[in-house]
């Protein structure tokens, strides 16, 4: 959902994301490239123990069977007390779950077409 009926591709957008055990996570859209198939944004507010959080999601081609390769990539910092937990709770709380999400909406998408 995102706040104060702004459009999900204005840059600066606020987008609110529910993270299951995580929580609510407020969101900031920072870039968003239809040349690049990229989006950029920051947490700007959640229970994770986590500052300066930036992530960059990339579609890139894969031509030769006509798939997609998704890459994520995000960068944050974190008290010294929760640096290794939240590198290792990443991958596997956050962004998997959203790849989870994103193959069920996709198999949907197929099923109905």
């Amino acid at each position: 959902m995102i706040e104060g009926n702004e459009s999900a591709d204005r840059i600066g957008a606020i987008r609110l994301v529910e993270m299951g055990d995580v929580g609510l996570i407020r969101e900031q859209l920072l870039a968003l490239s239809d040349v690049d198939n990229a989006v950029t944004f920051s947490i700007v507010e959640s229970a994770l123990p986590v500052r300066n959080y930036r992530s960059t999601i990339s579609l890139l081609p894969i031509t030769k069977n006509d798939h997609t390769f998704i890459q994520w990539r995000g960068q944050f910092e974190a008290p010294v007390e929760h640096a290794a937990s939240m590198k290792a709770r990443m991958p596997t709380q956050i962004y998997q779950p959203a790849f989870d999400r994103l193959a069920e909406i996709l198999a949907s998408e197929t099923t109905l077409s």
